[in-house]
């Protein structure tokens, strides 16, 4: 017999699996893996995002969670925009979003003016300029497609890997929480990726909830912080990442291994080692597309800020225990899925579609990642007659669940809005819909009453204000209004 629930029950339950209602949760890391992820293309909007659900600022935390500790890592992944995830699941991720293989369409390769020798050569050259040694940047086509599953053919061999004259190594652990003055982005939250769809000169938008541009296009530039660093090194002085000011053309050789390039600086050694001058047009375009590629591979993730601008490095040097090889996707799949429907379910497979590919998935694998999943889930009813997915062992907890009378206010971009479709009704009224879901991809800022958008809101000049499309209780109002305040910085 199929259990009936009903949709304010799924959204009280889902408010609660996803530290909102209860809060709790002992981290940014733990915040992240309940979420699969937390997105991160607006920085203001993953701190409070993490802050509302550890119940505190959280902007030190995810610094040393990504820098540091490196538990937490930054890169393109679901959806092919930025999040952060725990270090120890990228790997799952990368595996099956590698099965796309949407660069290898001739509409994506005309779409960002590139040939599929190009894309290739992409695949197969920045592995190795990302890597500090000679054999691994002699790596063979063989050897490099063997770690990402289906891969290009080698290019041939890329430049010798030693350091240059100009190479710095990093040792100084990120300034803190250094904020420039007015309302530039803090110094390690430089990004190198705008909403979908923002120009390259929408440098400073207020839409992610918070006060405060710059978030998006640059970030300040930063005196840095003294101390330890990340891996042990002692700062140096200059640059917010230590070893001194960024130089001409200098990059950063990671004690760990690997090496830390700006994008200016992977474009022009991934031109030197092809010999195609057109790549740099192409990668220097756009917002990261022709890297997104190599992200879903796990070849290439974000790595430490240098001088308030982005840097990119490899997982296999930065990331701890990072495999020596993707999981096969038939497990990793598996797993993914889990960790979906224990967040945001129960749902249905093109919800995890849409989620995560933006409903694109290979429909033979969906089906058998969630029928290799089947021992381990229920099918239930909701009241207006969709039959969901979920896991068996949450069964009895989303039954018992009451519907939540609750206000609370979350940021633009947030996962309980993102982890479902867009149009589903008992989550954002149709009349919402549009308020919500912005031109450009822009996700707004959401009131949510008894677990539905209720309306939307913003900060500016250290003020919040609400919209509301249905009245809410003003004292609960009020005291979502001051949980969010305390939290703003």
């Amino acid at each position: 017999m199929t259990t009936k629930v009903t949709w304010p029950q799924i959204l009280a339950w889902r408010l609660r699996r996803q530290f909102v209602s209860e809060g709790g949760a002992s981290d940014a890391v733990a915040v992240a893996r309940r979420l699969c992820g937390v997105q991160a293309q607006v920085a203001s909007s993953a701190r409070l995002a993490v802050a509302i659900r550890c119940g505190g600022p959280a902007h030190d935390e995810i610094d040393r969670a990504l820098w540091v500790d490196r538990t937490l890592v930054k890169t393109w992944i679901m959806r092919g925009t930025l999040h952060l995830v725990p270090s120890d699941t990228l790997a799952d991720h990368c595996a099956v979003l590698g099965t796309s293989r949407f660069w290898e369409k001739g509409s994506w390769q005309r779409g960002h003016g590139v040939t599929a020798g190009e894309i290739a050569a992409l695949i197969d050259t920045i592995p190795g300029v990302l890597s500090a040694e000679t054999s691994a940047l002699r790596a063979t086509g063989e050897e490099t497609s063997a770690r990402r599953g289906k891969g290009a053919p080698a290019s041939g061999d890329r430049p010798p890997g030693a350091p240059s004259a100009g190479a710095r190594t990093l040792g100084a652990r990120p300034s803190a929480a250094a904020e420039a003055s007015g309302d530039q982005a803090p110094v390690t939250w430089a990004s190198d990726d705008p909403p979908t769809g923002a120009k390259a000169s929408d440098s400073g938008s207020s839409g992610s909830g918070t006060s405060g541009g710059g978030e998006v296009g640059g970030g300040a530039s930063g005196s840095g912080a003294s101390g330890r660093g990340p891996i042990g090194g002692a700062a140096s002085g200059g640059g917010p990442v230590g070893g001194g000011a960024s130089g001409g053309g200098a990059y950063d050789d990671l004690e760990c291994g690997g090496r830390a390039m700006t994008r200016e600086e992977l474009v022009e050694a991934v031109v030197a080692a092809t010999g195609d001058a057109h790549l740099k047009e192409a990668l220097t375009s756009g917002w990261g597309a022709l890297l997104k590629p190599l992200s879903h591979l796990g070849e290439l993730c974000y790595g430490p800020p240098r001088d308030g601008r982005v840097t990119f490095t490899t997982p296999r040097a930065w990331l701890p225990g990072w495999p020596a090889a993707l999981p096969p996707h038939e497990e990793a799949g598996v797993r993914v899925v889990r960790a979906f429907l224990g967040a945001h379910g129960p749902a249905t497979p093109e919800m995890f579609d849409a989620w995560l590919f933006r409903g694109t998935a290979r429909k033979a694998l969906l089906k058998g990642w969630f029928r290799d999943l089947a021992p381990e889930l229920t099918e239930v009813e909701a009241d207006d007659g969709r039959r969901l997915l979920m896991l068996t062992e949450h069964l009895d907890d989303l039954a018992g669940t009451s519907p939540s009378s609750e206000v609370h206010l979350l940021p633009g971009f947030d996962q309980y809005i993102l982890g479902a479709p867009r149009d589903l009704a008992p989550l954002i009224p149709p009349p919402l819909k549009a308020r919500v879901s912005r031109q450009a991809g822009w996700i707004s800022p959401v009131v949510v009453h008894e677990g539905r958008v209720a309306g939307v809101w913003e900060a500016r000049d250290g003020r919040l204000t609400v919209d509301l499309a249905h009245p809410v209780p003003q004292a609960s109002l009020d005291e979502a209004l001051a949980r969010v305040h305390a939290l703003l910085p």
